[in-house]
């Protein structure tokens, strides 16, 4: 059986995760008591949270380094 991918998806709160994912997360968004549903739902669904930060490198490469492929679902801010 082969290995399954490694997907790492930054933003995109809004998926529902239908595969095993790395989801790169801001801790303060992470204790949110509005969005912990949501990542209870994640980590059911067997997604890994690792807590980051885009606009930190040193993060986001850690996160990326463990992960065969990136979705950025990052919005435009003004």
């Amino acid at each position: 059986m082969a290995e399954k991918s490694k997907i790492l998806v930054i933003g995109g709160t809004v998926l529902k995760p239908a595969i095993q994912l790395l989801h790169l997360v801001r801790e303060s968004t992470a204790s949110n008591p509005e969005k912990s549903q949501l990542f209870d739902s994640f980590k059911r669904s067997g997604v890994t949270l690792r807590y980051g930060n885009i606009y930190d490198h040193n993060s986001l490469v850690k996160a990326i380094k463990k992960v065969d492929i990136v979705i950025s679902c990052v919005g435009l801010s003004s």
